[in-house]
């Protein structure tokens, strides 16, 4: 019944936002963006000094090669007498606060908000990392409107140091995998505590943040969900599950058929667009399904295009079939974890 309810509200804010579209703030007071001024004057590096750097997708390198930065990273504009950056952070649109972590030491991400979005039928989230202070008037489960001052840009982090020369704002846009994250977490028997519940960032799956701003810039869409469907499906799966995935009842725009209060559902077809979102999802016939185990998913078709290479891999080819990655077997994981 609830996936019911979103999916009619979906339908009602659509016919009533088609032609509008709505505010998009910049989320630190750094006008670059906007200018359309190049990457090095608002995006901070890392020790590389390459600006790609600190953008998002594989633009970083380990001793195991390349790495996933998973957001955006924009440097300040002004200091204290002590050299700390003290620019302000702002929330990008009108939502509601849904996280906050004010401890420097439970997260790579230091302190962070993360605030709540849900619009055009779908349910993201913008987060705001490495702060170094949350502004007072910013409480749990109260919204905010764009614009608002979250806090103060810093460089907390639990684990390492950011040095002061290299302090910024980590800035992710992107959805939850699920709303019960605790039972997943606790079935893999990882050594660290889960000190963040469903907004630990192991449950956020980051899309790129300036490919969304350009996006709108460009006038290429209106809003999120253009954005999100602006990028082509890659790779689509079947898998058998009875009922709704909590990803797809929290963003009923990807769903691709109308249902019945009646409806049985055994299975999916999803489809992953190549920034690894979900964004297409029909019914299997109970013919379809019943060809499937239970929470075992089956590929049954590949895009012939050759997926950018600052996206991780969500397949790979062996004698010739396309073979799921980690990635795509771990996102499937927690998509249709019970």
């Amino acid at each position: 019944m609830e996936f019911f309810k979103y999916f009619f509200c979906y339908f009602v804010l659509y016919f009533i936002s088609f032609t509008s579209t709505y505010s998009l703030v910049w989320p630190t007071a750094n006008q670059a963006f906007s200018l359309r001024q190049t990457i090095d004057c608002f995006v901070q590096p890392t020790s590389s000094n390459n600006p790609l750097s600190g953008t998002y997708g594989l633009v970083r390198w380990d001793e195991n090669g390349k790495k996933f930065h998973e957001g955006l990273d924009l440097f300040g504009l002004n200091f204290d007498k002590h050299g700390e950056v003290t620019d302000s952070i702002f929330g990008i649109l009108d939502g509601t606060v849904v996280h906050i972590n004010y401890s420097e030491n439970r997260s790579s991400y230091g302190r962070y908000v993360v605030i709540s979005h849900t619009m055009y039928g779908l349910s993201f989230y913008s987060l705001y990392a490495h702060l170094h202070s949350v502004n007072e008037s910013i409480r749990l489960n109260h919204p905010v409107k764009e614009g608002d001052c979250i806090g103060r840009m810093g460089r907390s982090a639990g684990g390492y140091k950011i040095p002061k020369s290299n302090a910024h704002l980590h800035f992710e846009i992107g959805f939850q995998y699920m709303t019960d994250f605790k039972s997943w977490y606790e079935t893999k028997n990882f050594k660290t505590t889960n000190w963040h519940n469903d907004w630990n960032g192991m449950n956020l799956l980051g899309v790129d943040p300036l490919g969304f701003y350009s996006f709108v810039q460009s006038k290429k869409g209106q809003n999120f969900l253009n954005y999100i469907n602006s990028y082509p499906v890659i790779i689509e799966v079947h898998i058998k599950y009875f009922g709704y995935p909590q990803f797809l009842i929290n963003n009923p725009a990807f769903c691709q058929s109308e249902f019945t209060k009646n409806s049985m559902i055994s299975g999916w077809k999803v489809g992953f667009n190549e920034q690894g979102v979900p964004v297409k999802w029909e019914p299997l016939k109970d013919t379809e399904a019943d060809l499937l185990q239970v929470k075992k998913f089956k590929i049954i078709s590949v895009s012939d295009s050759k997926s950018n290479p600052l996206f991780p891999s969500l397949f790979h080819f062996k004698d010739g079939k396309p073979i799921a990655s980690k990635r795509l077997q771990i996102k499937m994981g927690k998509l249709f974890h019970n």
